[in-house]
This record gives C-alpha cells, structure tokens and sequence, in this order.
C-alpha cells in the first residue's frame, strides 16, 4: 500500500486522506504494520468492511482506486454502491 501526504495541483496544496479497505483481516493487518513502518498512520488508515455496503455516505468520496474489482464485485460489491459514495466529478479507476 501507498498513499499520504500531499497533492499539489492548479497552483495549491491540498491534504489527503486515504481510507483502504478490504474483506480480509490479515490482509488489513500486514497493511497496518506497513503503514506504522512508513510513519504513515493518520493520512493512510486500513479497515476491514463487510460488503455489500462500503462504510461511508453518499456524496463523500473524491476518488475510487478499487485494486482487484473483479473478486469486490463476485462477492457482493455492486457498482452503483461505489456510485453512491461519489461526489460529483469524482472519479473510480
């Protein structure tokens, strides 16, 4: 995992926040200790969720990177609850 720290674009610095998710506990768990490795705890934070709902409200999220969609989708994740969590002119890779 990566991820923190700044994105400077059209002439400002703005903060990022990045929320990783995944179904499988241990996977959250090596990640965590990635992250606590990296001093990367705070901007970068790891959970598990339970699909089929992502744990966020509607409108929220700026952008969706979503790393092995096809095994999120198989086990429940339908594509308009990632459409939910968007804000307008978001994105979802």
């Amino acid at each position: 995992m990566r991820g923190g720290g700044t994105y400077r674009g059209a002439g400002r610095e703005r903060a990022l926040l990045i929320q990783g998710l995944d179904m499988d506990g241990a996977k959250v768990g090596a990640a965590r200790t990635y992250l606590q490795a990296q001093k990367l705890c705070g901007q970068v934070s790891v959970d598990v969720f339970d699909l089929p709902s992502l744990p966020f409200a509607d409108n929220l999220i700026n952008l969706v990177l979503m790393e092995e969609a096809g095994k999120f989708i198989r086990s429940g994740l339908a594509l308009q609850e990632v459409r939910r969590v968007l804000s307008p002119n978001a994105r979802f890779w």
